[in-house]
């Protein structure tokens, strides 16, 4: 009986639904592809490597720091900063955790596990 109650009680604990840190991805966004870092212990931040939007004039291959960001059953979260760390350009982006999906203000996208490097033009 209670190796029953061991087992009962340490199953939770193994077959928990727990996040592996670093979490790399590549999204892309409309005609811009971000590499997105979410790090517990380091920094995380968010990086435009390629396209052109108007609102992010020298986002192109500058780190900017996500100062918070929650990790739900169904999605990662990053929430406005209050500190203007993200400069107003990504208020709000919400990463489907079993689609990949991603979603801010501007428009809709696909993200990718890991930093996927882009060197063959398509056209």
């Amino acid at each position: 009986m209670k190796k029953l109650l061991a087992l009962l009680l340490l199953t939770p604990l193994m077959s928990g639904d727990e996040v592996e840190y670093p979490i790399e991805l590549t999204c892309e966004v409309g005609a811009n592809v971000y590499h997105i870092n979410f790090d517990k212990d380091s920094e995380s931040w968010i990086k435009r490597i390629s396209g052109s939007m108007q609102i992010t004039p020298g986002l192109r291959g500058e780190k900017l720091v996500i100062r918070k960001f929650k990790v739900t059953e169904d999605e990662i979260r990053v929430d406005k900063q209050k500190d203007g760390a993200l400069r107003g350009i990504i208020t709000s982006i919400k990463i489907n955790r079993y689609t990949l999906g991603f979603a801010n203000f501007i428009s809709d996208g696909q993200c990718f596990k890991g930093f996927k490097e882009y060197t063959e033009k398509q056209i």
